[in-house]
């Protein structure tokens, strides 16, 4: 995927509980996507 996409696809990172513990246990990132 080029760079300009992902830029586009990517909106915000999510940022609840659930997605810190996930980030906490297997360094792992959760975003807000376009609905494509």
């Amino acid at each position: 995927m080029k760079n300009e996409r992902l830029y586009k696809v990517l909106l915000a990172p999510r940022v609840t509980e659930k997605t810190a513990y996930v980030g906490e246990q297997s360094n792992q990132y959760v975003f807000k996507v376009t609905p494509d």
